[in-house]
């Protein structure tokens, strides 16, 4: 059965997934009123000479579910296709905090993938950094601030003068 959560406190539960069968389920959740969150990376895969980009979990092998607490029947989320059942411990149903799942979705990129390189990399303003991509590479400068999922504004002390540029976390490294 399904469950109605129109109404009810929502809370982020764990569900463990068949080997590669992520996407299936998410989508039979979906189609079931579930409300899913499968946080996916970009993963580069290199095979006979040939280079390609594949989608993949960030955290394979699980999903979150959206529920109310005391609405939904656990044996009917454990027998969706693709499903191995919601993590557990002895009978407790642990709750994932909103803050995590709002933090993960602060670290997607445009195309809605989290970016491991930015899921890395914190700096504190006034941190020094060095720009290890890009046209500026070898420049050293300050951290600012983050601007976005994975952008973020740095000074640069440049001719004399210190100047703001934005650039990608991925082109920043810690001195």
């Amino acid at each position: 059965s399904t469950c109605s959560v129109e109404k009810m406190q929502r809370s982020w539960y764990t569900i463990r997934i068949k080997p590669n069968k992520e996407i299936v389920a998410a989508f039979n959740f979906q189609n079931q009123g579930y409300e899913t969150y499968l946080p996916k990376i970009t993963k580069t895969i290199r095979h006979a000479r040939q280079t390609s980009i594949a989608q993949r979990p960030f955290f394979p092998g699980y999903l979150f579910l959206h529920l109310a607490k005391d609405e939904c029947q656990w044996h009917s989320i454990a027998g969706t296709y693709g499903t191995i059942g919601p993590v557990k411990f002895g009978d407790q149903y642990p709750v994932v905090p909103d803050q995590v799942i709002d933090r993960l979705r602060s670290l997607e990129n445009s195309s809605g993938f989290v970016d491991p390189a930015v899921w890395e990399k914190n700096y504190c303003q006034g941190q020094k950094i060095r720009l290890i991509a890009g046209e500026l590479e070898g420049l050293e400068g300050i951290f600012f601030a983050r601007t976005g999922a994975d952008r973020s504004l740095i000074l640069l002390d440049f001719l004399g003068r210190t100047v703001k540029t934005s650039a990608p976390l991925q082109a920043l490294q810690a001195v």
